[in-house]
């Protein structure tokens, strides 16, 4: 089961979506949802690399930069405590035996990889949101991190906040050890689903189980598979 959750509010992902999602899951699966808020930092050395290229520094910049980054903060907040007063989901800080959703709210001192890195181990599921303008930037750093590094099972967030998640499932199957991981780590959704539907995909010679043997082993455990 997912009991801890944990979402990150980076650069410039949409906040409303990434988090509506994070809690629908949270209130499915009654879990702990720790929310990251991400500062931006100022680069201390920008009159030097800009007195380089020849670009005027404006003196201002660090004020202005710290304005921003107070509204970014406040904005975001805001979010926070409407979503969850919404959805009925209580502020608490850490998680308790309750099988009950809750949210807690931090704001980082690190940069977001290496925060994620240091968070990961200690959570179920990561969850991230999209560039909400559709620009990399740390949003596109921090879901590959996630990806390829926390170690975590990962759910990238649409850019709509659905009201409901898992209700349908679809795997791609290509007989990999990954492919085979993602399954496990799917488990919870797996087994709350309505449909399950298993799909091949030809990637090349693998060694692991045909899609007919995976049908069969989640065939005992949900009620509609298809392949």
């Amino acid at each position: 089961m997912y009991k801890r959750l944990l979402f990150f509010i980076a650069g410039s992902s949409s906040v409303a979506s990434g988090l509506g999602s994070a809690l629908t899951v949270s209130t499915e699966f009654g879990a702990q949802l720790d929310v990251i808020f991400c500062r931006r930092s100022f680069t201390t050395g920008a009159p030097v690399v800009a007195d380089y290229l020849g670009v005027a520094w404006q003196p201002d910049s660090v004020r202005i930069f710290e304005k921003d980054e107070k509204h970014r903060v406040s904005a975001a907040r805001k979010v926070f405590d409407q979503l969850t007063q919404e959805r009925n989901v209580p502020y608490r800080q850490y998680p308790s035996l309750e099988n009950m959703p809750a949210a807690s709210w931090e704001i980082s001192k690190r940069p977001p990889t290496e925060e994620l890195l240091v968070r990961a181990g200690a959570t179920d599921m990561v969850v991230v949101g999209r560039s909400a303008d559709g620009v990399g930037d740390v949003t596109r750093l921090l879901t590959e991190t996630a990806l390829f590094a926390c170690g975590q099972p990962v759910l990238i967030a649409p850019l709509t906040s659905p009201k409901t998640i898992g209700k349908h499932v679809f795997i791609g199957w290509n007989r990999s050890t990954p492919s085979a991981r993602a399954v496990k780590n799917a488990l919870p959704f797996l087994q709350k689903a309505q449909t399950v539907t298993l799909f091949m995909v030809d990637t090349g010679t693998k060694d692991g189980p045909e899609p007919d043997a995976i049908a069969q082993y989640l065939a005992p455990l949900y009620s509609a598979v298809t392949n």
